[in-house]
């Protein structure tokens, strides 16, 4: 969806059965990543009453970031515990 309408090419499958006895269905739409700004995704079900789920498709997470997020804090725990066995050797040895 596009604000509140249905997208055009959206395609709707039948609904199949799962292993574990519930049932499922697929809708799909092929968009091209530039377009897919503003896309949401809206589920009714009526064990949901009336509180749809909408599901708004935002810009995808860089995986630099995420590295640079995991990396850098651990090069800074890595090179202060060095640190502190350099230290804490080098007064040994003085002793």
């Amino acid at each position: 969806m596009r604000g509140e309408q249905e997208q055009p090419g959206t395609q709707q499958e039948d609904v199949m059965p799962n292993a574990d006895w519930t049932w499922y269905l697929r809708v799909t739409l092929n968009v091209a990543a530039g377009e897919a700004a503003g896309l949401s995704c809206r589920v009714k079900h009526s064990s949901l009453g009336d509180q749809d789920i909408i599901l708004y498709w935002g810009h995808p997470t860089s995986i630099g970031l995420i590295l640079v997020a995991i990396i850098v804090p651990s090069m800074i725990l890595l090179i202060c515990l060095a640190l502190w066995f350099w230290r804490r050797w080098s007064h040994r040895n003085i002793l």
